[in-house]
């Protein structure tokens, strides 16, 4: 479904919800695309590089002003109504998918602003629900967008990432780094994002959009992380703890060069060692993959990313069946320029850079290839690099 008419389609439930017709200019809009990387899986919460960029599927929210000072809200995704006092804004389990609006609004107050009336809103998207594409990330800085413009707040683009990554990370006690909410909120077009998690600064990368397409592929499974996920963020601090004990200036991973590793890897037990090296060498290939696009050598991407997949596979165990068969069905389609998962891992998407000559072909044969395997077809998102937050 385009932006467009999922804000017409939006302004439709809002009228409905509130039982009369509001003016144009007294509704306001807000726009926000997923995420998908490109390179530099689980490195962010290591404060290493990443590369990700903004897809073309979104979270649109569309809303007014209430007198009283209270958010009545809808999500047409969940089809649930929601309301909570702007005097109350505290986490309640019960309360769900609400809890990252409410992040929002509690780090706003923690910062000054404040709220004089209340609002009703619609929130509707073509961006996938738990698919690994950030759609909780889209969401909040979406709506801190949002609450910006309806409260003439004029915050710029870098307190809006970061009180929505407070929202994920503090308020909703998510371990997550800061890719997610940068991306999405300083997203350009046709580009990816060079970002350094420590330094909080990033360059854009131009992707070759006139010769391939990013496709995304979604497994269409997902098996349960969170407690494994925990443990790996948990294994990589434990790590940073030894290796302290012999250079006292490595604060995290990213203080980790290829060199220290050799120097000190038999310090660390197998597990832990496993997890260095590919945090170490997976930030080695954001930067070997910067040198490639600005180079022009797209071909030379195909290594990058199958050693990124088995990286993840083999060192920090995050994936699973279904996304090894993807990628290696992928690595057999001609056209295919290099794929891996992306995300977290243990089901979600692949990220797959394909020839754009090639790429309806690609996405009819990796569909049939993979049912015929687990019977049943994948979800497929065909994308350029899209802008951020609007």
């Amino acid at each position: 479904m385009s932006v467009e008419n999922l804000i017409f389609k939006a302004k439709e439930e809002l009228r409905a919800l509130l039982g009369k017709s509001i003016q144009p200019e007294d509704i306001t809009v807000s726009i926000a695309p997923g995420r998908a990387n490109l390179i530099g899986e689980h490195t962010d919460y290591n404060n290493g590089y990443v590369m990700p960029l903004a897809i073309d599927k979104h979270t649109v929210i569309v809303g007014t002003k209430l007198n009283e000072r209270k958010i009545f809200v809808k999500s047409l995704h969940f089809n649930e109504k929601k309301i909570f006092s702007l005097n109350d804004i505290k986490f309640k389990k019960e309360d769900k998918w609400v809890n990252y609006l409410k992040g929002v609004l509690f780090f706003l107050t923690q910062e000054d602003y404040k709220f004089d009336h209340g609002a009703a809103i619609v929130i509707t998207n073509d961006l996938p629900v738990n698919a690994g594409v950030s759609s909780s990330a889209s969401l909040e800085v979406s709506f801190a967008n949002f609450i910006s413009k309806l409260y003439n707040f004029n915050l710029d683009k870098k307190m809006i990432a970061e009180i929505s990554f407070k929202a994920e990370r503090e308020f909703m006690n998510i371990s997550c780094g800061i890719m997610d909410q940068y991306i999405i909120t300083f997203a350009k077009t046709s580009t990816l994002l060079f970002l350094d998690t420590l330094e909080k600064k990033f360059e854009y990368i131009s992707f070759p959009t006139n010769k391939a397409k990013i496709v995304l592929v979604d497994s269409r499974v997902k098996h349960e992380a969170k407690q494994v996920l925990n443990e790996r963020r948990q294994e990589c601090q434990n790590a940073v703890n030894i290796l302290r004990k012999f250079d006292n200036t490595i604060k995290s991973l990213r203080d980790v060069t290829p060199e220290i590793f050799e120097k000190y890897k038999n310090k660390l037990p197998e597990k832990l060692r496993k997890r260095v090296e590919h945090v170490v060498f997976e930030n080695q290939r954001v930067i070997q993959t910067v040198d490639v696009l600005k180079k022009g050598k797209l071909e030379d991407l195909g290594k990058i990313l199958r050693e990124g997949h088995e990286s993840c596979k083999r060192l920090y165990e995050v994936s699973c069946y279904e996304l090894d068969l993807l990628v290696d069905l992928a690595y057999d389609i001609e056209g295919t320029i290099g794929a891996r998962l992306t995300g977290a891992g243990f089901g979600g998407n692949t990220i797959n850079v394909v020839y754009s000559d090639s790429v309806n072909d690609f996405a009819k044969v990796i569909s049939e290839k993979y049912k015929e395997k687990v019977g049943f077809t994948p979800g497929i998102i065909i994308t350029d690099p899209v802008s951020g937050v609007v």
